[in-house]
């Protein structure tokens, strides 16, 4: 699994009133929704990631962007899980 780590921006501590928060928080994101999609297959074929993982970090990112952006008119994320876990049955055979 990639894990990408930042840092804030060296002002964001004084955004927030703390000048120790720029030294003091580090934040992790998983970085696959950046990546190209002939990156994600090969990194699903080499086993480095599921199609559940993908989806459920897709899925996250829908619920965290989207209430600014309004983009998914029907969000469907129960079938959208269920056919990933299809997908990463399928490549276990």
């Amino acid at each position: 699994m990639k894990v990408a780590v930042s840092t804030f921006p060296a002002d964001a501590g004084d955004l927030c009133g703390d000048k120790r928060l720029r030294q003091a928080v580090r934040v992790k994101f998983m970085e696959w929704n950046f990546q190209a999609a002939e990156d994600l297959a090969a990194a699903l074929r080499a086993g480095e990631v599921s199609s559940v993982e993908l989806t459920d970090e897709a899925i996250a990112r829908i619920e965290r962007d989207d209430k600014v952006i309004n983009t998914i008119c029907v969000p469907d994320f129960a079938r959208a899980r269920a056919a990933a876990r299809g997908a990463d049955q399928a490549r276990a055979w």
